[in-house]
């Protein structure tokens, strides 16, 4: 007997910004929700780093001021 294919309407989106194309995308994604089975926004992991790399080093540039 033939495997039957499971069809499912899926949309992942992965996107190079974290701090406003994600949410952009998250505000879009919610949008058609009812539309889809699955909606995942992703940002992609070397602009996550980037966006933490540059948060970090404004954190220590603000506690030295502070001292």
């Amino acid at each position: 007997m033939a495997k039957k294919l499971l069809k499912t309407n899926n949309l992942v989106i992965i996107c190079e910004g974290t701090e406003t194309e994600k949410p952009y995308f998250d505000y879009l994604a919610n949008k058609v929700r009812d539309q889809f089975d699955y909606i995942k926004v992703i940002p992609s992991p070397e602009e996550k780093l980037a966006v933490e790399k540059v948060r970090a080093n404004q954190n220590r540039r603000m506690k030295k001021l502070a001292s």
